[in-house]
């Protein structure tokens, strides 16, 4: 159930990570309570949630443990808003949204 559960989580765009990153270590701690899972596993799994425009950059740098997982993926965040990319994205999507209603 919990495996499920931990496989089936996502990141949505609009969500930030550090709220994911969160909920991904709550089904984690429950999980780690009965049995231990590898790191590659963890970080497989966390990885795979994230939205692709994150992912593509935490992939590349290939990182052994979550921790470091959840680092990367907090500054490819954090560079992308600086950047603008994922504001571009959500007012491209607002739009859209609009023009459908």
């Amino acid at each position: 159930m919990l495996l499920t559960e931990l496989r089936t989580l996502k990141c949505h765009k609009k969500e930030k990570v550090k709220y994911f990153n969160k909920k991904f270590t709550s089904i984690l701690n429950k999980f780690i309570a009965n049995v231990t899972l590898d790191d590659s596993i963890t970080v497989d799994y966390h990885t795979k949630a994230l939205p692709h425009n994150i992912v593509v950059f935490v992939m590349r740098e290939d990182k052994a443990t979550l921790v470091e997982n959840f680092t990367e993926d907090l500054s490819v965040e954090k560079y992308l808003v600086s950047i603008g990319a994922l504001e571009h994205e959500t007012r491209e999507e607002s739009k859209s949204t609009s023009k459908k209603a």
